[in-house]
């Protein structure tokens, strides 16, 4: 059953996210995807504000499943990359948190670049 939550979560919030996408106009020419900030940001807040919730409610596992776990996971990512920095700092390690900041964006921006490039190389074969 939990597996189930987890996914018709994760599917709900993957389709609002397409549509989100979709309905907002990127600004500045094209180049800033507003639709994602929107995302992004907006399921940051969702995460904070359901964790606080869950917090105070302990007895709703199987919603958190629904709602963090599937529908925030489908939704965007960054919410739970944003959540763990920020538990982080909470827990005092701040050094840490940044850390990983920097290796997530980082790395992962390094890694989208190779994986272009790798991709390339195998399709021109």
């Amino acid at each position: 059953m939990n597996y189930l939550l987890v996914v018709l979560g994760g599917g709900l919030g993957a389709l609002l996210r397409y549509v989100c996408v979709r309905v907002i106009p990127p600004a500045a020419g094209g180049l800033l995807p507003l639709g994602t900030v929107f995302v992004n940001c907006a399921g940051a807040f969702l995460i904070g504000f359901l964790s606080g919730f869950f917090d105070a409610f302990p007895s709703g596992e199987r919603l958190r499943l629904f709602a963090v776990t599937g529908f925030l996971g489908g939704y965007t990512t960054f919410s739970a990359y944003a959540w763990e920095t920020a538990a982080s700092c909470m827990r005092g390690n701040i050094f840490l948190a940044f850390l990983g900041v920097a290796a997530t964006n980082g790395v992962g921006i390094g890694c989208v670049f190779l994986g272009i490039w790798l991709g390339r190389l195998v399709y021109a074969k």
